[in-house]
């Protein structure tokens, strides 16, 4: 989850911890003070990658001189004097990502995202093969650096500068084969300047920013998606996802607070969270409004929505306990994707022992944590596979994709004066089932 602070100031947030749960001994809790502020998984809203299930076609073949090779640095455009940052004409050569074996006793073929420095800032599967943001340690007290990677090489790069800059930048979001990253500048002690860039990875080229706002400081951009037509921010507190296409805008509201939004091609899905646990899907693009897209009939409680463009799914609860947040018993419902309310069909998978926590979908599989290792489930026939929790006192995250036949779970553990964080890439024939 990437959010900028009221002071200006980028901050990736650490994401609660959901996995592991009592098979977690002698695992430390979530450390706020985690550095750089990494979120491990992906926020409420989550990747606009586990949309899509491709696998990497082109790109990935960087060369010795590449990688060995100087960044060539560059200044991006349109900033006025004291606003630096640059992007890497040459990326590859600021960061290789190196996998190796996962820990003795995890299903077979598991590899792991070494990363013995750094953080791993968010991680999707897009319609082009993995991609995953790391924070990169500062070439200078206080910088900013940062990488987004396919498995095999870094597509594009940026550096910023330290503390007392008056500008900072982070990537948001990756999908479709582009990178939607933004900027902001302190413009006074209420307002700052909203820059987007919407980058190709087949470019290293990058021209000015597709859209600039002025925004209240207290009104922050907290989540990115794109996709190969469109991209959205969702914004906080204002309640609003702002839609981005061709040149076009336009702002998408339910009654509530926007959750878990996903954006398929130019369709916009999210959870439209009011008061109590009334949840509703909405529906949007960038032609008009938002509209409520689907309201369980029975007035159960609604969660845990996910779609791919193939298939959505979603949980019922039921049976509200004291303290109106958890039910007496879940169940999983899902329907073949559609963007048309009137042509949903909903069928129920089976019962859950508990809710599933920001669950992940792809490849006929719904992903999830809740609060127990990772459980996948078949949504054809309710099939259902558990991953143990992880070795050498890694704690898992909740699950990050499915996709070319693998699931992928962040992962952190304490080091000195940090935790270490990776992302696991486990095949999913390997997962036991339950």
């Amino acid at each position: 989850m990437f959010l900028k602070t009221q002071a200006g100031m980028l901050a990736l947030v650490l994401s609660a911890a959901t996995g592991c749960g009592a098979c977690g001994a002698g695992t430390p809790a979530v450390d706020g003070g985690f550095d750089a502020g990494v979120d491990l998984g992906r926020d409420a809203g989550a990747d606009a990658g586990r949309r899509d299930g491709g696998t990497d076609a082109g790109r990935d073949a960087a060369s010795d001189a590449d990688a060995a090779g100087d960044p060539q640095w560059t200044a991006l455009p349109e900033h006025e004097t004291g606003c630096v940052i640059e992007y890497a004409r040459n990326p590859q050569a600021v960061y290789t990502p190196t996998w190796i074996a996962c820990p003795d006793g995890m299903p077979a073929g598991c590899e792991r995202l070494d990363m013995p420095e750094g953080a791993l800032a968010r991680t999707e599967q897009t319609s082009a093969g993995l991609r995953f943001v790391v924070v990169l340690p500062p070439e200078t007290d206080g910088g900013r650096l940062v990488a987004i990677a396919s498995r095999e090489i870094a597509l594009l790069a940026l550096r910023s500068a330290g503390p007392g800059a008056v500008c900072r930048t982070g990537f948001e979001a990756a999908g479709g084969g582009r990178t939607v990253f933004n900027t902001w500048t302190q413009t006074d002690d209420r307002h700052y300047d909203d820059r987007q860039y919407v980058v190709e990875e087949a470019s290293h080229t990058w021209g000015p920013p597709v859209t600039r706002v002025n925004r209240f400081d207290s009104d922050v951009a907290q989540q990115f998606e794109i996709s190969e037509s469109t991209y959205i921010g969702v914004l906080s507190p204002s309640m609003k996802l702002e839609v981005y296409e061709d040149g076009r805008s336009n702002t998408l509201r339910g009654l509530g607070t926007p959750q878990t939004t996903f954006l398929v091609g130019r369709d916009v899905f999210w959870e439209d969270w009011t008061g109590g646990y009334v949840v509703r899907i909405y529906h949007g693009t960038v032609d008009g409004p938002g509209t409520v897209f689907f309201a369980t009939p029975d007035g159960s409680d609604l969660k845990s929505f996910a779609t791919d463009g193939v298939d959505m799914a979603w949980t019922q609860g039921y049976g509200v306990l004291p303290g109106g947040v958890t039910f007496e018993r879940y169940e999983l419902w899902t329907a073949p994707y559609t963007t048309d309310a009137a042509a949903l069909r909903p069928r129920k998978v089976l019962d859950l022992e508990s809710e599933p926590t920001l669950a992940v979908i792809g490849e006929g599989w719904y992903a999830f944590s809740g609060g127990d290792p990772s459980e996948l489930i078949r949504l054809s026939d309710g099939h259902r596979k558990r991953l143990a929790c992880l070795a050498d006192a890694w704690d898992a995250e909740v699950p990050a994709f499915v996709a070319g036949g693998v699931l992928g779970v962040p992962g952190r553990r304490r080091a000195v004066g940090r935790f270490e964080t990776t992302l696991f890439v486990v095949p999913i024939d390997a997962i036991p089932d339950i």
